[in-house]
């Protein structure tokens, strides 16, 4: 997951940009269930509890620039762990015996927002809370019973 967001202003005696980018690496397991025997079924609903983990890492920069000669910079790096649970609602429509189009709608919800900056808890902290679209096709590896 990536977002950033970037603010400056100019005008004839200064230059001032501010940029703040965080990113997420998504990680987490899931469960499918249902309440009855659909492995045969060519549309299958499901219901779906995935629960993990997103490892963020930000980076914040600032700079003026006063004149061409005169400007000053600086950058921050923050880092941390949110920990989330998603319910979802899905669908799996069977194609052939190893192929099926799967899709399914959820809603993040972030337990834990933390960000901290060089060991010190930050006052900000992200949240990727929100609602979650996937679909897609599916492949099975066939296994011996």
């Amino acid at each position: 997951m990536n977002t950033a967001g970037k603010k400056g202003v100019a005008d004839y005696s200064a230059d001032y940009k501010m940029t703040f980018r965080v990113k997420g690496l998504r990680t987490g397991v899931f469960y499918r269930f249902s309440s009855f025997d659909l492995n045969n079924e060519v549309f299958a609903p499901y219901l779906q509890l995935s629960a993990g983990t997103v490892f963020n890492h930000g980076k914040y920069s600032e700079g003026i620039k006063l004149t061409e000669q005169g400007s000053d910079s600086k950058s921050q790096s923050l880092g941390g762990v949110n920990l989330f649970v998603e319910p979802a609602l899905g669908f799996r429509i069977r194609l052939t015996c190893n192929f099926s189009l799967n899709g399914n709608i959820g809603y993040e919800y972030d337990i834990t927002k933390r960000f901290s900056v060089e060991g010190q808890k930050a006052a900000i902290s992200p949240d990727w809370s929100g609602l979650r679209l996937q679909g897609g096709l599916v492949y099975y590896i066939p296994l011996k019973k």
